[in-house]
């Protein structure tokens, strides 16, 4: 969103933009004052509360938000001033950053299709954003589930104004054989997630889950990321799946030409970076190579590692445009974790 002053008697029009690395990034004292985000401002603290279920802090209020920012290229709302700024730099940087939120919204409709075709009824919607513009809800309340059966999903996200905001709209929108729930917490927190929710009857651990972390692992700040689907591994039921999908700067057909490649990975510079004006964790980029450690603690369904835009199917981007998306599915296997490579928490 582009602010437009008046400046002197002349009635001049000067345009504020963050646009090309001008205006403010994360870093220095919160324009808020204190008691507002200061806990976040050094990566050990930030590192520390993603291995913590509770006690999260709270976000700054005068940064933009990632969910949010989201919902400005849904055309949605509940965003401020600053969210439209950065969906505005966002889209400045590559054109395809509103169909990009299009098309992980079709991932996961295709996901909660295939995890109700397998007959599975519980859902995590893990860094969820807005349960308004929720692909996994949407679906729920459509599509067809066996008879008998009744389908639950949990939203979690640690943003305060995007769990409030859920919240009372779930209270306002129930839907007949749905439970639906939103929980403000940090969905990185695996075991401690899963103990919280089990408890709360709010996830049943004898019977298969679907585990959407969907464009939020890219946002993990400790050790290596591969922790968190190997501590799925451990703590769901066989027969659970986790869809996983990562920001990459590489793209996964080979050979493409050079430039190509080039123009991706510096996009996705720029696109990692305009993302560092919003509160943290910020998000980072690595390539498939990487990712396929990443998911090599789960049964990768077919095709295996692809792009949210082809899932079900092999990846077939010839001209790759930030933010371009990996994206898997797999499979908790019914083989003791313990007869795996172990994996660090």
């Amino acid at each position: 969103m582009l602010i437009v002053r008046e400046v002197g008697p002349e009635a001049m029009r000067t345009v504020e933009t963050w646009r090309d690395g001008r205006g403010p990034y994360w870093g220095g004292p919160c324009p808020a004052g204190r008691g507002c985000c200061r806990y976040n401002h050094t990566l050990t603290n930030r590192a520390e509360y993603q291995a913590q279920w509770s006690a999260l802090p709270t976000p700054c209020s005068m940064r933009p938000h990632p969910a949010l920012v989201d919902n400005v290229l849904r055309n949605g709302d509940h965003a401020t001033a600053n969210d439209r700024r950065l969906a505005d730099e966002l889209v400045h940087i590559s054109l395809a950053a509103s169909s990009a939120v299009r098309e992980r919204d079709q991932f996961t409709v295709r996901v909660v299709e295939h995890a109700l075709a397998e007959g599975i009824t519980q859902f995590l919607d893990l860094g969820s954003g807005l349960a308004t513009a929720s692909a996994a809800y949407a679906t729920l309340t459509t599509a067809p589930i066996r008879a008998g059966a009744a389908a639950n999903i949990v939203f979690v996200d640690n943003d305060i104004r995007v769990d409030e905001v859920n919240r009372a709209w779930l209270r306002q929108h129930s839907q007949p054989g749905l439970r639906a729930t939103a929980i403000r917490g940090n969905c990185f927190a695996v075991p401690g997630m899963l103990s919280r929710l089990c408890q709360a009857k709010l996830l049943d651990r004898t019977r298969p889950v679907a585990a959407l972390m969907v464009d939020v692992l890219h946002f993990f700040e400790r050790r290596a990321p591969r922790a968190i689907i190997g501590s799925f591994a451990r703590n769901l039921p066989p027969g659970s799946i986790v869809a996983v999908t990562h920001l990459s700067d590489e793209p996964l057909l080979p050979k493409l030409p050079r430039p190509t490649r080039q123009a991706l990975r510096e996009d996705t510079a720029r696109w990692c970076r305009a993302y560092q004006r919003c509160v943290p964790p910020h998000p980072r980029a690595f390539g498939p190579a990487r990712f396929a450690t990443v998911v090599s603690d789960v049964d990768l369904l077919e095709p295996g590692i692809t792009s949210t835009s082809c899932w079900p199917h092999p990846d077939t981007t010839q001209h790759p445009r930030a933010p371009f998306t990996l994206a898997a599915v797999g499979r908790i296997p019914t083989v003791a974790m313990s007869d795996k490579t172990p994996v660090r928490t």
